[in-house]
């Protein structure tokens, strides 16, 4: 029942970037309440030990982030690690394809750490695009962007 009274550029931003937030806040939690298991695997598989840390490293920098009011320095480091797990997705990919045809790994586990891997880099995603659209709500400039 949200309703502009008057439909100025800047007010109609900050309110579509806000429904952006609330629409990635909203599949980040069902990405960790609906998905547990996979976080689950990422934090037991030592190959994603790096990955998980990270990104719990920059979960709590975020948090600060905000509270200061420092939306550029969040942005910085979402987007760090989202393309940090970008670069570590296609590699880890191939080491549990290689592991799945040798036998190493049977075709439950590796399809598990597959998705653990798949979670990470869409958390990472949902929270670089919720630090990006409160920046932009905060700004009040025009949102050009999903």
């Amino acid at each position: 029942h949200i309703r502009l009274k008057d439909d100025n550029g800047q007010a109609r931003s900050q309110l579509l970037s806000m429904f952006h937030v609330l629409d990635h806040l909203q599949r980040l939690h069902e990405r960790c309440d609906k998905q547990e298991s996979r976080v689950l695997t990422a934090r037991a598989t030592s190959e994603l030990a790096d990955e998980c840390a990270r990104m719990c490293d920059c979960i709590s920098q975020i948090l600060g982030n905000v509270d200061n009011q420092q939306l550029d320095a969040a942005i910085q480091r979402t987007t760090a690690l989202q393309q940090y797990l970008q670069d570590e997705r296609n590699p880890y990919r191939a080491t549990i394809m290689e592991q799945l045809a040798s036998g190493e790994l049977d075709v439950p586990e590796g399809t598990r750490r597959l998705e653990a891997v798949r979670w990470l880099d869409r958390v990472s995603h949902h929270l670089a695009r919720i630090i990006q659209h409160l920046s932009i709500a905060q700004a009040g400039t025009p949102n050009k962007s999903e």
